[in-house]
């Protein structure tokens, strides 16, 4: 008879601690998640030239996407064009693929972010952020 008594105390006090726990531990990680897309949101967009885009590092071309987009038509270019456009891929096996990917954010927590251009005999037909997966 104690011991049933003792086991529904300590339900009674360990429940609502968990449950603080729990809910704290999901607070840190949304806002976690939307801090962390505010600061990407937030980041000053930079104008897109050739140069710029391969000046800068690879984790750090995110600046431009906006820019890019909004300067180019990526649809219907070919793959020379957008080796011109925006360099060598960095997926190695870019020659042999009917995708390129370009490495344009890592963050330590979230991973690697590609842009990622799709083709159709040898023409853009999309192209999309992805994240390594």
């Amino acid at each position: 008879m104690r011991s049933g008594k003792i086991k529904k105390i300590i339900l009674i006090i360990l429940l609502p601690i968990c449950i603080c726990i729990l809910t704290l531990l999901i607070e840190f990680f949304i806002g976690f998640g939307i801090f962390n897309s505010l600061q990407y949101e937030n980041k000053k967009s930079e104008y897109y030239t050739p140069e710029n885009w391969k000046r800068v590092k690879p984790t750090d071309r995110y600046i431009y996407l906006e820019s890019l987009n909004s300067q180019y038509e990526l649809l219907g270019k070919d793959s020379s064009s957008i080796i011109e456009l925006m360099g060598v891929p960095d997926n190695k096996d870019y020659y042999n693929s009917n995708k390129y990917r370009y490495l344009v954010k890592h963050d330590s927590w979230w991973g690697p972010l590609y842009f990622e251009i799709y083709f159709h005999d040898d023409i853009v037909y999309d192209y999309k952020l992805e994240e390594d997966g």
